[in-house]
């Protein structure tokens, strides 16, 4: 993975400069690309860019809206506190398709009906934009990324465009079209869905769907530019050839889940000791918590406020491991709390205020049962 991306890093950073932005030739085009997804978790969900080609002019561009710098100070920190910036770099088409073709990802291209002066307002502006003192933007997953800038783009050009507002054949949850793009067995797909809090859960807009690269390319195909189509022409440039493989293995999140289960089980059944077991599983689900509360409380990342994950991720299970220090009415009183916490997990998700991802379950399962089982030991000192 991080071969793949120094090459795309090395391939998108590029820099072309003019002494001066040439004139957009009558042989010019002006295209918006749409990627397929890709193996890793961060290309699932497509990729978007806008392509300027004149013959005439001997230019074939490429401009992504897409890129971030690992360089930057204190990237980490500031992408755990969701203030990444992204940046509008240009590059060649050629190294950007090849890129694609080498990973096995379809791009389509969509060639809009723009004419000579309405192309050379969106160069002009992109240009601009380039500029190492524009081109960085704060990036927003759903609100704020590569596809949405897209139509932000477009739109300058003309006020004739018309962008259809009802494009959408079925509105879903923004969870639903992330889980829509991803393994629901695979452990990035859980990280993504314990991170994130209720407000993905309700059904998103038309106008929201387009921050996936597909449905800017639904948007535009729906869309008008005075009496014509704002789209002249698409074609495929590449056919996607790579396969979404299922993770479902011996070390899938539901696998493993299961394994600690059913162990949970034969230890409760047989009576053994479980004390070692148990403080190691609270432990793990106190601090996934803690993680949950700290996205919510401490960052800017707004989709992972009003998290239920707390219900069974209870930050208050760390209180019960260090038990000895405690009065027995308030351990008997974190108990309660923490498996009414679980309990009410099948009421949020059929309420539909926040779904969890399905390999949770049994690992859910097993943290009631040990609560169960360590109520009942506290009751009994």
């Amino acid at each position: 993975m991080k071969n793949k991306i120094l090459i795309l890093l090395t391939i998108l950073l590029f820099n072309y400069s003019w002494a001066q932005i040439p004139y957009l030739s009558k042989e010019a085009k002006v295209s918006v690309l749409t990627c397929g997804p890709g193996d890793e978790l961060y290309s699932k969900f497509g990729h978007s860019a806008i392509r300027i080609k004149d013959p005439v002019n001997r230019m074939d561009l490429i401009y992504n809206y897409g890129v971030f710098d690992f360089t930057q100070p204190n990237f980490y920190l500031n992408f755990a506190k969701g203030r990444l910036d992204y940046m509008l770099v240009r590059h060649r088409s050629n190294d950007f398709i090849n890129q694609y073709r080498s990973e096995g990802r379809s791009v389509v291209e969509q060639e809009l009906n723009l004419n000579t002066q309405q192309q050379n307002k969106l160069l002009q502006f992109l240009e601009n934009n380039a500029k190492p003192e524009n081109r960085t933007y704060s990036y927003h997953f759903f609100f704020n990324n590569c596809a949405t800038k897209i139509i932000d783009v477009i739109e300058l050009a003309s006020s004739d465009i018309n962008f259809e507002e009802e494009f959408i054949p079925q509105n879903k949850s923004f969870r639903a079209l992330i889980n829509d793009r991803l393994d629901k067995n695979s452990w990035g797909a859980l990280g993504i869905n314990i991170a994130l809090g209720s407000k993905i859960d309700h059904i998103a807009t038309d106008y929201q769907h387009r921050f996936l690269p597909e449905n800017i390319q639904l948007q535009l195909k729906n869309s008008s530019i005075g009496t014509k189509p704002l789209v002249a022409s698409q074609r495929e440039l590449i056919s996607q050839t790579n396969t979404n493989k299922s993770s479902f293995s011996i070390v899938s999140p539901l696998a493993i889940f299961s394994l600690i289960l059913l162990l949970s089980l034969v230890l409760i059944v047989k009576s053994t000791s479980i004390k070692l077991w148990t403080t190691v599983l609270f432990t793990i689900a106190s601090v996934v918590g803690i993680g949950i509360l700290f996205l919510w409380f401490f960052t800017n990342h707004d989709m992972t406020q009003n998290n239920f994950n707390v219900l069974w991720a209870n930050p208050l299970l760390l209180i019960l491991i260090f038990a000895k220090k405690i009065k027995p009415t308030i351990l008997k009183t974190i108990h309660l709390i923490s498996i009414l916490g679980i309990l009410i997990i099948p009421i949020v998700a059929l309420c539909g205020l926040q779904s969890f991802n399905y390999t949770l379950y049994p690992l859910i399962t097993t943290l009631l049962l040990l609560l169960l089982k360590s109520y009942r030991n506290t009751s009994r000192a």
